[in-house]
């Protein structure tokens, strides 16, 4: 970015996993970071999904595991219970503290795919529906990454990975909009459907450019990736089809 950040803008250092380690301890990819202007806590999150519910304003998929995240942190709830009695802005609008933001790598999962829908559109074509889930041995794994690297860092590792598992089992999580890996690159027909090449096994002309072609998704973003593998798919064109 050139020039000065403006006020609004904000500036951070992330930290991941080493792939010796992940490869050790067969880890996910895992990426934090601290940032200014922290959300409100997990508990106080469940508080108000419990409050909403219980007004018929909202929906609970998990109000066990939403209960017990309560039950986990009381002292947050106790906090913001003293903020609103005395009127004072949360600390996430005074700028007090730091929120430790997760990145978390999703594993390939044969389940998680894009397939056919039976409803169909206004032109009579079938639309798309798109699964996408966690494992419970994705969350664990997660879990112990988190518990790893909070560790490292100096903070309680063991309390963060457990607040990190209930917010994944309650759905205080959001996926990025950067779903990749249905067209996935590998050499054998039955782990992927493009080659090295980028070329669709089994079709001679047939190429694919773009994020479709991770084989898996990792963690940083995605752009700068695509544009290499749509260099690089060019001057294989270039070299081979023209």
């Amino acid at each position: 970015m050139a020039g000065s950040p403006r006020p609004e803008e904000s500036w951070w250092g992330e930290s991941v996993l080493s792939e010796e380690l992940t490869r050790a301890e067969r880890l996910a990819g895992m990426g934090l970071w601290l940032q200014r202007v922290p959300a409100a806590a997990p508990a106080v999150i469940s508080a108000d999904r419990i409050k909403n519910f219980l007004r018929g304003r909202g929906r609970l998929e998990a109000p066990m595991a939403e209960i017990r995240n309560v039950l986990l942190d009381p002292g947050q709830l106790l906090k913001q219970v003293g903020r609103r009695l005395r009127r004072r802005p949360p600390p996430e609008a005074a700028g007090e503290g730091y929120a430790l933001r997760v990145n978390m790598e999703q594993p390939p999962d044969p389940e998680n795919r894009i397939r056919l829908s039976s409803e169909r559109d206004r032109f009579g074509q079938r639309g798309v529906d798109l699964v996408l889930r966690l494992t419970d041995d994705e969350r664990r794994r997660h879990c112990r990454s988190l518990r790893i690297v909070a560790g490292e860092l100096g903070l309680y590792g063991a309390r963060i990975a457990r607040q990190m598992g209930v917010m994944l089992r309650t759905g205080q999580i959001g996926f990025f909009f950067h779903h990749m890996g249905t067209t996935r690159m590998h050499p054998d027909p039955r782990e992927g459907v493009v080659d090295g090449d980028a070329r669709v096994h089994g079709v001679s002309n047939l190429f694919v450019a773009g994020s479709s072609l991770f084989p898996a998704g990792g963690t940083a973003m995605p752009t700068l990736t695509i544009v290499a593998l749509a260099l690089r798919l060019a001057r294989h064109l270039q070299r081979h089809h023209l």
